[in-house]
């Protein structure tokens, strides 16, 4: 038998025509695909994180609220002077930084930061600080900045709020003259030591130590600044809270500084690696 040939046969008339729109649907499904392929790219995921401690929006901010219950500074025992924290763990060096150094400095962007010098960019009064390994940027705002190191270690600079909530309310009042005094009296603040005076990239500050009660409603917003951003503190933490005053472009600004570990037990740690990043502070 003679091997069969290949076909010489094309379709004409109707039948072309049927397979010209077949070869048309074909393709136009073939692009369909490619472009829902294209279009189904992973999105960046937003910081899942619990709320309680980050920076959000708060709504229906109270106008011109009363001020709050005890707004004068208290009567305390006399302020203890304490020298900078300024410990250090292998590879976590800060060297301090003068001004003319921070040209030289990144801008401070999300996510996780090289071992460098960094400048906020935003932050009124502009800062720079140098970070060893291991941090991240949680925010860069004009009145709050916070960092990360780790998992639950934090190191926040924020503007003196303008409000605060009124822990046996619930609403937002006016803040009091003195905040750390106001924050050893909250029922929420636990075993506050004593007041002692420390400085932040040479600036002078005053400060205390504490610890959040372990109750869940302790977790929550306890302070608001200007544009509506809120500050809270997680059950269980413990914390340096500092009061900073820092003279920069003609003008002094009131700065707190929060130094949080959500495990207690890393507090000391950290606190030592934190202490060499602000003393490595610059302003203005």
């Amino acid at each position: 038998m003679d091997a069969p040939e290949r076909s010489s046969f094309r379709p004409r008339g109707p039948t072309a025509k049927l397979a010209a729109v077949a070869a048309a649907a074909l393709f136009a499904s073939l692009l369909a695909l490619v472009l829902i392929a294209l279009g189904n790219r992973d999105e960046p995921v937003e910081d899942a994180r619990p709320a309680a401690a980050l920076p959000v929006e708060l709504a229906g901010a109270v106008a011109d609220p009363p001020v709050a219950e005890g707004a004068t500074a208290e009567t305390e025992a006399p302020v203890a002077t304490a020298a900078d924290v300024v410990g250090n763990e292998a590879g976590d060096s800060a060297p301090r930084v003068t001004p003319s150094e921070v040209s030289e400095a990144r801008l401070l962007v999300g996510g996780m930061l090289a071992a460098g010098l960094w400048v906020t960019g935003r932050f009124e009064p502009d800062f720079s600080l140098a970070l060893g390994k291991g941090w991240s940027a949680r925010t860069n705002h004009s009145e709050y900045v916070g960092l990360d190191r780790r998992r639950g270690e934090h190191l926040t600079v924020i503007r003196r709020p303008r409000y605060v909530v009124d822990p046996a309310t619930g609403e937002l009042v006016r803040a009091p003259g003195d905040l750390l005094a106001w924050m050893r009296r909250h029922p929420c603040v636990e075993s506050p030591g004593a007041r002692f005076r420390t400085a932040v990239g040479g600036n002078p500050a005053t400060a205390f130590d504490f610890a959040i009660a372990a109750d869940p409603a302790c977790t929550g917003t306890y302070w608001e600044v200007d544009s509506g951003l809120v500050y809270g503190f997680r059950a269980g933490e413990r914390d340096r809270l500092l009061a900073v005053s820092v003279r920069a472009g003609g003008a002094v600004h009131e700065l707190l500084v929060n130094v949080s570990t959500d495990d207690p037990a890393r507090f000391d740690a950290f606190l030592a690696v934190a202490g060499k990043v602000l003393a490595s502070a610059a302003f203005g």
